[in-house]
């Protein structure tokens, strides 16, 4: 659906919205609920949090925690938790977006005391002691493969940030008051110059989220909720329009979850059920993964029933991956699959098969490594490169995971009970990030040439 026709199904639900005001309180208190939920959850895994959506509910619902995650990652989500009522708040008295305002909202999400580990000028990682509510005193950054190797690519500068915030504060209050641009796209948009401007040395994510949804309040929407099933896209919109593209695709992502958002405020105005069809599944998986099975200490790897699910789980995920990287085969000069453990890393010497044959012969606290190796890109004219996608299976005393980097070099860990095999889903979403990542980056390389 274009964007002018997704702002067009906006506009027509916020009027059906608005048309059943007022809505009983008990069904805002449940549209409410799941929200903030949604919001917490997603905004904070987004960025790494490990907390899973039952967990997430547990402790905000119930100021319950299993304490088998990180202690920050628990405080991380009470502290944007309280960001979210502040909010609301704020909005319900119309206060104006100012820069004391941001600095404070972002005080609050990251608390008086937190360490980040973060890319120094040079591009070397240093812990340091976080500043909140204030503005970073040094550049920060990420590291991109660039020509097959690291590089260090900066966000702007202190300088730059203080010259250039008071800009965007303007920019917006500015637009907002001529009200000639959909506050959907004024939301997206600012979201968009906000993270780009990556004004603290923390949080940037977080805040430019938690201030697109102050956006699309102030104007009588209810907030965009990006999901972390979304997490490739988004980071991808954003990329391409950092990059110099078109902004177009990231205010699309923005619109369809606004849009979202405003369905399930007209299904609990009309009384209707807002829990979306898996949710309970959903909820139910997530408590499973972290049950230990029953009856046993550690699992049995002599058992034939609990190797034939897990190693069919990673048979099918490893399948799936090299049928998507085969496609891209062509067109480099050579290409290699690594593997390999501890201090070891081996060629396949055959196909994907010596690999999974390889992994189904591990025990358990034994960890592989794969690494597909894309060797001179053919059509780079002078400018030849070579790219590199590698992900990590591990075996422990109960579960088994798959791990591997994001766009942001954030790991994303999936993990199961061996009982358990990989959902063909979950299987897709893999396979699928990998090829894409591929294709992102040699786009992103040819496109320079």
């Amino acid at each position: 659906m274009a964007l002018a026709e997704i702002l067009q199904s906006i506009d027509e639900q916020k009027k059906i919205a608005d048309s059943l005001r007022p809505i009983a309180p008990e069904r805002l208190k449940i549209l409410d609920q799941k929200l903030r939920l949604d919001w917490n959850y997603n905004s904070n895994a987004l960025e790494g949090n490990t907390l899973t959506l039952s967990e997430t509910r547990m402790l905000l619902l119930h100021g319950y925690h299993t304490g088998n995650k990180l202690g920050r990652h628990y405080t991380e989500i009470e502290l944007h938790n309280d960001v979210l009522f502040t909010l609301e708040d704020l909005v319900r008295r119309n206060e104006p977006m100012t820069e004391v305002l941001i600095r404070s909202l972002h005080h609050q999400l990251m608390g008086d005391d937190y360490f980040v580990s973060a890319y120094d000028s040079t591009g070397n990682i240093v812990n340091v002691k976080g500043r909140p509510g204030q503005y970073k005193d040094k550049t920060n950054g990420v590291k991109r493969i660039v020509n097959g190797k690291e590089v260090f690519v900066p966000f702007k500068t202190p300088d730059e940030v203080r010259i250039e915030m008071p800009e965007l504060i303007n920019w917006y209050r500015t637009e907002e008051e001529k009200a000639e641009m959909h506050p959907v796209m004024l939301a997206a948009i600012f979201h968009f110059r906000f993270v780009t401007l990556h004004p603290f040395d923390d949080g940037n994510g977080r805040m430019s989220r938690i201030l697109m949804n102050m956006i699309l309040m102030r104007s009588g929407y209810v907030p965009a909720i990006i999901r972390i099933d979304e997490r490739t896209q988004y980071n991808a919109n954003l990329a391409l329009a950092q990059d110099g593209g078109t902004i177009g695709p990231f205010i699309e992502l923005v619109a369809n979850d606004t849009l979202r958002s405003l369905d399930l405020l007209v299904k609990a105005a009309k009384g209707e059920s807002i829990e979306e069809p898996d949710d309970l599944d959903k909820e139910i998986e997530l408590l499973k993964r972290n049950v230990k099975p029953q009856n046993a200490i550690q699992i049995d790897f002599t058992n034939n029933q609990f190797n034939k699910l897990w190693q069919k789980g990673i048979e099918d995920l490893l399948i799936a991956i090299d049928t998507k990287l085969n496609k891209f085969y062509s067109l480099f000069t050579k290409n290699a699959i690594y593997y390999g453990n501890r201090s070891t890393a081996r060629p396949a010497t055959q196909d994907i098969s010596e690999v999974i044959h390889f992994i189904q012969s591990l025990n358990r606290d034994e960890f592989v490594d794969v690494r597909y190796n894309f060797f001179t890109y053919k059509n780079a004219g002078t400018r030849y490169f070579d790219l590199i996608i590698g992900f990590k299976f591990s075996l422990y005393e109960y579960k088994y995971s798959i791990a591997f980097d994001d766009d942001k070099g954030i790991q994303v860990v999936y993990e199961y009970l061996y009982d358990q095999v990989i959902p063909i889903d979950v299987i897709d979403q893999i396979s699928k990030f990998m090829a894409n990542s591929i294709l992102k980056e040699i786009k992103e390389r040819t496109e320079k040439q």
